[in-house]
C-alpha cells in the first residue's frame, strides 16, 4: 500500500485527479494535514459549534469537487481559508439580501387594502409565491406589478433585453399563477 503522507501537497492534488480509490486516499491525506486548522477558522467566523461545522463540511465538498476536477490549486490551506471566508460572506449577505425582500414584501402586504379574509388569503398566497421566485424573475415581476413599470424601465435597470424582460415576466406570472392556484387549491380542500 501506498504511504501518500510522503506526497506534498501539489502531489497529493494531482493524484486527487485519479481513479476514485486513488482520489479518495489522496484526500484523505489532505484533510487529515488541514483540518484542524480549517476547523478552528470555521469556528472563528462563526462563534458557533454547528454553523462551523456546516461551513467547514461545505468547503471541504468545495475543496474536493474543484481538485477532483483538476482546477489549480498552489496552496491548498489558503485556498481552504479564503473558500470559508468568501462561503460565510456570501451566506452573511444572502441572509441580508433575504431578509430585506421579506421585509419589503411585508411592508407592501400591509399596504394594500383587505376586503375580506379570502382576499387577504389571496394575497399572502401571491407574496409567498413572489418570494419563491428566483431573483432573476421576481425582479422584472415586482417592477412590473407592484410598481407599475414599463418593460422598457425594467430592461434598462436589469440591463437586459426588453425581449428578456418580457419572457422574465411571462415565466414569473405563469409561476405565481400555478403557486396560487395549486395552494388555493389546497387550502380549499381541506375545508
Amino acid at each position: 500500500m501506498i504511504d501518500f503522507s510522503l506526497y506534498n501537497d501539489f502531489e497529493l492534488l494531482i493524484l486527487m485527479q485519479e481513479e476514485k480509490s486513488t482520489c479518495d486516499l489522496a484526500f484523505t491525506e489532505i484533510y487529515q494535514r488541514s483540518a484542524t486548522k480549517l476547523n478552528h477558522y470555521c469556528y472563528y467566523l462563526t462563534r458557533d459549534s454547528d454553523l462551523g461545522k456546516n461551513l467547514f463540511q461545505r468547503v471541504w465538498i468545495a475543496f474536493y469537487e474543484y481538485a477532483k476536477n483538476g482546477k489549480e490549486i498552489n496552496n491548498i490551506l489558503t485556498f481552504l481559508i479564503i473558500s470559508a471566508k468568501n462561503t460565510f460572506l456570501n451566506d452573511i449577505k444572502s441572509k441580508e439580501r433575504e431578509k430585506k425582500k421579506y421585509e419589503e414584501y411585508s411592508q407592501y402586504s400591509k399596504s394594500i387594502s383587505i376586503n375580506s379574509e379570502e382576499d387577504d388569503f389571496k394575497q399572502e398566497l401571491i407574496l409567498k409565491a413572489v418570494y419563491q421566485l428566483d431573483e432573476k424573475h421576481r425582479e422584472p415581476f415586482i417592477f412590473k406589478y407592484f410598481q407599475d413599470m414599463k418593460n422598457e424601465e425594467i430592461a434598462k435597470i436589469c440591463e437586459e433585453s426588453v425581449d428578456c424582460i418580457r419572457k422574465r415576466i411571462y415565466r414569473a406570472t405563469k409561476l405565481v399563477k400555478e403557486y396560487v392556484f395549486k395552494h388555493e387549491k389546497k387550502f380549499l380542500g381541506d375545508l
